[in-house]
């Protein structure tokens, strides 16, 4: 099998990155509606995704920085929940829940895509 090039990395690395910026943004803005915690509701949907699609594209071309990136990507959704009252927004336990288990959840689909279609290439 081949090297994965290092252009692909590089786009991959980025894409991550303007995720990380996109859901910063998404996570600071202050809400119109009610910013009471919920367990269950499509917010948490969206953090999962948004945490999942975060660290997917780097953990594809480069699936052992798993170790560093994942309890990195737990760390700041951590951080980014506790830093939200100040924004005007809600700290919510689930959502950091919902943060973790999409960063956790991104290690074996990367795996995967690294392994079926990236390492072929």
């Amino acid at each position: 099998m081949s090297k994965i090039r290092t252009g692909y990395r590089m786009k991959a690395f980025v894409l991550s990155g303007v995720l990380l910026v996109i859901s910063t943004i998404l996570f600071i803005y202050p809400m119109d509606g009610p910013t009471e915690p919920r367990i269950f509701g499509p917010d948490k949907i969206v953090h999962y995704l948004l945490f999942f699609a975060m660290v997917l594209p780097a953990l594809s071309v480069k699936p052992m920085i798993w170790v560093w990136l994942v309890p990195l990507a737990i760390c700041y959704g951590i951080l980014i929940e506790l830093i939200q009252p100040y924004f005007g927004r809600g700290r919510d336990v689930a959502d950091m829940v919902a943060n973790a288990l999409g960063a956790l959840s991104a290690i074996p689909v990367a795996r995967w895509l690294n392994r079926r279609f990236i390492e072929l290439r």
